[in-house]
């Protein structure tokens, strides 16, 4: 769940992204797990979906290394992939997610950036998009 304050704006290219509503400085966290919040669905659960949810669950969430999906409920979900990201994750042992932080100073109006081939299981091989950058 996002601990900083943010807005959903159009990214250049990429759709909609999220944007720091304040300056977030280097070595901020900037989102942290918080299960009783966003929602983890396990495969067996995934399964039971039809497909519509299924679908949204897999374009707005990320698979972890548990095979379960992380779905972000809040605007966390909107973060856009980038080569050169702007937030660094960190991981428990079980490889799930469990904070981002700034790598850098992320300034009010600049768009929070993550690299989903280190975040989502899908993405190490094939984002599933064109990357433009």
């Amino acid at each position: 769940m996002l601990v900083v304050e943010t807005y959903l704006s159009e990214s250049r290219g990429k759709g909609i992204g999220i944007f720091a509503k304040y300056d977030i400085p280097k070595d901020s966290i900037w989102w942290i797990r918080n299960e009783n919040f966003d929602k983890v669905i396990t495969p067996g659960e995934l399964h039971s979906y039809d497909e519509l949810a299924k679908q949204f669950i897999k374009e707005y969430g990320f698979l972890e290394a548990t095979g379960n999906w992380h779905l972000c409920i809040d605007n966390a979900r909107f973060s856009n992939h980038s080569d050169l990201p702007n937030t660094f994750n960190n991981w428990n042992e079980s490889g799930e997610l469990v904070s981002c932080i700034a790598i850098k100073d992320i300034k009010a109006g600049e768009e929070i950036l993550c690299d989903y081939k280190e975040i989502c299981i899908t993405c190490k091989e094939n984002l599933g998009f064109e990357n433009k950058e």
